[in-house]
């Protein structure tokens, strides 16, 4: 019924590398710009599909910050989207909150592009604001 697409895009496998990529080093990341290098570590440990395939995020914004900065970098960022969560809904800015939450949801499941990048901060940025 529900035929598996190509190999290289199966999430759960490369979100699983993504977990096993974070927890080399948990505590404050592999640094950014590194993504790519240890999620192929990751790859080879698992043996899994991916291992012929570049892949250079996680297709997940929290993963993306867990294998990048750690848990204190996925903290901080988390931090950051819940203050302007809240600050979204204190103020009863629902344009912005549905803008949040949908770049929220999109960049939870594809990879990260520059343009909803820049959204997306800029929206960080409009929560930050008083």
């Amino acid at each position: 019924m529900f035929e598996q697409g190509s190999l290289y895009e199966n999430r759960g496998e490369v979100w699983t590398t993504a977990l096993v990529a974070g927890f080399t080093h948990p505590l404050f990341g592999t640094g950014f710009g590194n993504t790519e290098v240890f999620l192929h570590q990751a790859t080879l440990k698992l043996h899994n599909h991916l291992q012929g395939y570049y892949v250079d995020s996680s297709h997940n914004i929290f993963l993306d910050w867990f294998v990048e900065g750690g848990i204190v970098g996925l903290g901080l960022f988390a931090s950051l989207l819940f203050q302007t969560f809240s600050r979204f809904v204190t103020a009863k800015q629902e344009r912005n909150l549905v803008l949040l939450l949908g770049l929220t949801a999109g960049l939870s499941f594809n990879p990260v592009s520059i343009v909803l990048l820049i959204a997306f901060w800029w929206l960080i940025g409009q929560g930050m604001v008083r």
